[in-house]
């Protein structure tokens, strides 16, 4: 008996001892030739195993409080809703060199009736190098633009990247072309775009009162009048209905078990034992009675 009164409190605490985990991607990052004085930003995604919504908050150690600050400051998340955090990074330092230092990310399920608060904390580990060259640099990473039915809007995607070490002012151009790559119409738009190792999202919207066809669109960065980054995507305008479905992705889901549920599958866990217990004592008592007889 006493062996299993000792399995069924370690039973009791297991779900409380392992009833999350945490983990961030990326696991680590390294900044590299920041401005001193300078400023740069990231975006990680924290995420977890648990169905149950965990409060997740992230705080920079030692001097590099007053260097990064986190936004936003708190998040609730869960298996199925990941959190993401923008990270920004302003140097308080005149002096050049390479730092390392981490992030704390605290998590804590506050519980219910039935089963107690849990918390967990991980590390999120970082590098900086600081510089004293301004570095100019900006890229277009990708331009999405989908095929689309006789007079209705071209929506294009340009994602952007200033992977040098200065904000700068970043013209954008965007040219419609026809399929002989004559120039039909453009829009342009200055943004203004931090250094940053995340990706900018900008938006064009031409209205469309193009025949069907083939077309492209040509996306271009622009620096000073000066051409740093250039992309084509081509695409098609087809009569209404003739746009092609897209299948959906078929995906599995994992089944978890919620922790609210814990304390029941316990509870089952200690009847079934119990039962099995006084079964197994029976027969030893009958085998008893029947050596004395």
């Amino acid at each position: 008996m006493k062996r299993l009164i000792v399995f069924l409190i370690i039973l009791l605490a297991l779900p409380l001892a392992s009833a999350f985990q945490i983990y961030t991607q990326p696991q680590e990052i390294k900044f590299e030739n920041i401005l001193i004085n300078g400023y740069t930003e990231k975006t990680i995604t924290v995420f977890t195993d648990s169905p149950e919504n965990i409060d997740v908050s992230l705080m920079a150690s030692g001097i590099f409080e007053n260097w990064i600050t986190v936004e936003p400051i708190n998040l609730k998340i869960n298996a199925n809703n990941p959190g993401k955090f923008k990270i920004k990074i302003q140097p308080q330092t005149d002096r050049l060199g390479t730092y390392q230092g981490m992030i704390i990310i605290n998590a804590i399920y506050t519980g219910n009736q039935l089963t107690s608060a849990i918390t967990s904390a991980t590390n999120f580990n970082f590098e900086i190098t600081l510089t004293e060259k301004e570095i100019i640099q900006a890229k277009i990473n990708d331009i999405i633009v989908n095929n689309v039915e006789l007079n209705q809007p071209i929506i294009t995607k340009m994602y952007l990247l200033n992977n040098g070490n200065k904000e700068v002012n970043l013209l954008f151009e965007i040219d419609l072309l026809d399929q002989n790559q004559n120039h039909l119409k453009s829009i342009s738009e200055t943004i203004a775009v931090p250094p940053s190792t995340d990706e900018r999202e900008a938006t064009f919207t031409f209205d469309n009162d193009l025949p069907v066809g083939n077309y492209y669109l040509t996306g271009k960065v622009l620096l000073n009048d000066y051409l740093v980054s250039q992309q084509t995507a081509p695409f098609k305008i087809v009569e209404p209905g003739n746009l092609p479905q897209e299948q959906q992705p078929i995906t599995q889901v994992k089944e978890a078990i919620p922790l609210s549920t814990a304390p029941t599958m316990i509870v089952f866990l200690f009847i079934v034992l119990i039962v099995a217990y006084f079964g197994i004592k029976r027969k030893r008592e009958s085998k008893t009675k029947n050596k004395k007889k």
